[in-house]
């Protein structure tokens, strides 16, 4: 079924002197029909996070903790990090890659998982 998966983006940044913007609407055919939505504790070691069945081709990640961020990525040895998330800040991840992790600054964090099939 086409456009299984939709989403929206925008980028607003205005420093008083430059302003740059930049927005997309979007519509993806996903051929799976798997998904998982799922709040992970995250500790202060680097762990797994939690896909169930799912190959992911979308990830959103949004780190519900009001003051500790939280590092994601696709190694856990040494945790590469791909990305680092703020208190309350989330993020959209086209993805082809079945295995993520997580590591929480200073205190463990309430990571909102959601992924569905590619």
């Amino acid at each position: 079924m086409a456009n299984t998966f939709t989403g929206a983006c925008q980028f607003n940044w205005n420093n008083g002197v430059v302003v740059a913007n930049g927005a997309s609407t979007y519509g993806l055919t996903m051929t799976g029909n798997q998904s998982i939505q799922n709040i992970q504790n995250v500790g202060t070691v680097a762990e797994s996070i939690e896909l169930g069945d799912v190959v992911p081709g979308m990830i959103w990640f949004q780190n519900l903790d009001a003051t500790n961020y939280v590092d994601i990525g696709t190694e856990a040895t040494a945790l590469e990090v791909s990305f680092k998330l703020a208190a309350g800040q989330g993020v959209l991840v086209p993805t082809s890659n079945a295995t993520w992790h997580a590591k929480a600054n200073t205190a463990a964090v309430d990571l909102l998982v959601i992924a569905c099939d590619a």
